[in-house]
């Protein structure tokens, strides 16, 4: 069964089927991706100089863009704000693992 991860759908489903094989479909999977990519942003900033939570906040869909796609202002504020945390850094490889 080919669906996205709600819990309730995805009970209903084993009701309905019992063991089914269940994959998620791939905007979904995707949407899971950016939404742990974005909560370890808002948690890393926390820790930061109320400038860069700020701009980096605002600054957030250089993270979600592909590497190759940036700006070189876009790659600037991503290389500055990967550098300031190895968690984030790390999340956003995992992404653009993924992308590839």
């Amino acid at each position: 069964v080919v669906m996205d991860m709600n819990p309730s759908f995805k009970a209903a489903v084993k009701k309905a089927l019992g063991r089914p094989v269940i994959v998620a479909d791939r905007f979904h999977f995707c949407r899971y991706i950016y939404w742990a990519l974005d909560e370890v942003r808002r948690k890393v900033q926390k820790e930061w100089h109320a400038y860069d939570r700020k701009k980096c906040k605002r600054m957030r869909h250089v993270l979600y863009k592909r590497s190759e796609k940036l700006t070189e202002k876009n790659r600037w504020y991503l290389d500055r704000y990967l550098g300031m945390s190895d968690e984030l850094k790390k999340a956003y490889e995992l992404k653009e693992a993924y992308c590839d």
